[in-house]
């Protein structure tokens, strides 16, 4: 778990090994502090390192260490501090991994519109990526993807310049001449 790229599914094998092995001897409780210090180094580092990564196997590996730092640590002195560090690591590298997912996924919904020739379909997904995280209308890859956009939708446009004969007979109409059915009366005036 030391390093500059700590392995901390490994580490937490090794620890998990060590506390199985030396589980049943006398002097395990003298080992119970390193192993609270380890998990809670494996759980934040790992919860760390899911959302540099996005990879979410680290998270389970955090949470594995976070269930062996509780279990470790009396019920008078939880970690709470460290918990709630946890925590936060977890979620906002939770938060991370999903706004990679859902970037990976919109590219490729893209990228799948524009092979198609489907470039307003395309445009949607833009769209749709961007009213979730606004921060991505400066990533240049989102950026590409609209110039691909507006050059596939320029291609789609078909200029047609034969000339074309104006219609000059008028249209024979099916309807019979208008016909306004009036009610003449003469009122007698000598009266």
């Amino acid at each position: 778990i030391n390093g500059a790229s700590p392995r901390w599914a490994e580490g937490l094998a090794e620890l998990n090994a060590f506390i199985n092995a030396r589980r049943d001897l006398p002097d395990f409780a003298d080992h119970e502090e390193g192993i609270r210090r380890r998990a809670e180094r494996i759980a934040e580092g790992a919860a760390l390192s899911a959302g540099k990564s996005y990879d979410r196997t680290l998270l389970a590996t955090s949470d594995e260490a976070r269930n062996l730092l509780t279990r470790f640590s009396p019920e008078e002195m939880r970690p709470e501090d460290a918990l709630k560090r946890i925590q936060s690591a977890w979620r906002s590298s939770e938060a991370a991994i999903l706004k990679h997912e859902t970037l990976t996924g919109s590219l490729a919904a893209i990228d799948t519109a524009l092979a198609q020739k489907r470039p307003m379909d395309a445009l949607v997904e833009r769209r749709e990526l961007l009213r979730r995280y606004p921060d991505f209308e400066t990533d240049r890859r989102v950026v590409g993807k609209l110039a691909q956009i507006l050059k596939t939708e320029q291609d789609l446009v078909v200029r047609n310049d034969e000339p074309i004969d104006a219609v000059t007979d008028d249209h024979p109409v099916d309807v019979p001449t208008p016909l306004t059915l009036a009610f003449h009366a003469r009122a007698r005036t000598d009266e």
